[in-house]
């Protein structure tokens, strides 16, 4: 199994003895909302490395440093690491609560906090004219990449917006994943131009942003043999390689494309078993969705529900929070578990896309193939605009193959050839 190495976001310096006053009463609060033993059990580890007088911690990222990337975890158990120690330095440093949320604050105190005096003044006014409250912080764009912009400007050593050249901002569009990004550069626009009064430097800095082309990515489908392994273990009920629920979830992303924030939300009451229907408001647009409950379908979740669901766990949810009961599982956690899934199957290792989108996209895709028509299609998976089916079309290769022109008079070397 891989092996790897997260880094955690810098911290300044902590207050021990403020900690050791105040910690009970983040203790209390996991106890009282019902967090499960585990989770309870290795917040006081942290708690109690960090209060031993005889190897003093420093800082969280001295913690990190430390304790944890100095054993060789798996990157699954470095995340609920993370997750751990994020749940005490937030309330540490902001009094921040666990509330299956993250802190807003711990999210960008890191690039906001290496700013200098200046650079903060700007990111200020951003959030005070565009009204971006605190937990949506996370969501915001065009905050996120102005301070991405500002912090790798101070650190090339443009300290001022007048140093800021034009070599210094086509570096910034031309590094990793910002490569060629039409999506930063607009977020970067719309952001300097909400601020674009507060020094004659930003209308210029404005007109030296690169223009970018969009990019258009063909949808990632799953290969017929995935398909076919996923099928087998779904229907051998002797396979064990997944759990009941993983089986459930699988089995509603990969027969009916249901998004994974759906899955995350479906309650008891919107399995209609008399009439073999999965009723439900749509998280991302808000409208009803039917969806037929086929054999499939049924079973796995039947089989999940009678035999590995918490028979004790009233929520409403089918997929419940093992970590807080009664709440629902987080869309993030959907995503996790499919994952776990291509693992477990021994699909796609080292790869990407291995997210519950590519049912959705598979779905789509083959149906497409199948010559159904775009209208159901987008019924199907719940689209407000029947024209979001194009997105898919190039993703059709049985109907692609069709236009497909011979290149016979055009014979290739053999090096491009299997020959």
């Amino acid at each position: 199994m891989p092996i790897f190495v997260l880094a955690l976001k810098p911290n300044t310096y902590m207050d021990i003895e403020q900690l050791k006053f105040t910690h009970q009463k983040l203790l209390d609060h996991l106890e009282s909302c019902n967090y499960n033993k585990v989770y309870v059990k290795e917040v006081k580890i942290i708690l109690a490395a960090l209060f031993d007088e005889k190897s003093p911690i420093l800082s969280y990222e001295d913690y990190w440093e430390r304790i944890v990337n100095s054993r060789r975890y798996t990157k699954f158990t470095l995340d609920l690491k993370r997750m751990y120690l994020n749940t005490v330095r937030a309330f540490d440093e902001y009094g921040h609560l666990p509330n299956g949320r993250p802190c807003a604050k711990l999210l960008f105190s890191s690039n906001y906090k290496k700013l200098n005096p200046g650079y903060k003044f700007l990111m200020d006014e951003l959030r005070n004219r565009t009204n971006i409250a605190e937990e949506n912080l996370p969501k915001s764009a065009k905050y996120t990449t102005l301070a991405l912009f500002l912090l790798e400007m101070q650190i090339a050593g443009a300290v001022i917006l007048n140093d800021v050249t034009d070599k210094l901002i086509l570096d910034f569009f031309m590094t990793g994943k910002r490569k060629g990004s039409k999506h930063t550069q607009s977020h970067l626009r719309l952001a300097l131009n909400q601020i674009r009064d507060l020094s004659p430097d930003i209308p210029r800095i404005i007109s030296l942003l690169p223009k970018m082309k969009s990019k258009k990515r063909n949808y990632n489908n799953l290969r017929e043999s995935e398909v076919e392994a996923i099928k087998n273990c779904l229907s051998n009920p002797l396979d064990n390689r997944m759990t009941l629920r993983e089986k459930a979830i699988v089995a509603l992303a990969l027969y009916t494309g249901i998004r994974g924030c759906d899955i995350a939300n479906i309650k008891s009451g919107d399995i209609d078993w008399e009439n073999e229907e999965i009723r439900l408001i749509q998280v991302k647009t808000g409208q009803p969705l039917v969806l037929p409950l086929s054999a499939n379908v049924g079973n796995a979740l039947l089989a999940y529900i009678l035999h590995e669901r918490n028979a004790d766990d009233r929520s409403e949810y089918v997929f419940p929070n093992k970590v807080q009961p009664g709440k629902r599982l987080s869309y993030k956690s959907i995503g996790t578990i499919v994952s776990g899934v291509f693992d477990k199957l021994g699909l796609r290792p080292g790869e990407s896309h291995r997210g519950i989108g590519v049912f959705r996209h598979n779905l789509a895709t083959r149906l497409l193939g199948a010559g159904t028509e775009s209208v159901i299609i987008s019924g199907i998976l719940g689209h407000t605009c029947p024209q979001a089916v194009e997105a898919y079309v190039d993703s059709d290769i049985t109907h692609l193959r069709e236009l497909g022109l011979s290149i016979e008079k055009y014979p290739l070397p053999k090096t491009y050839t299997d020959e």
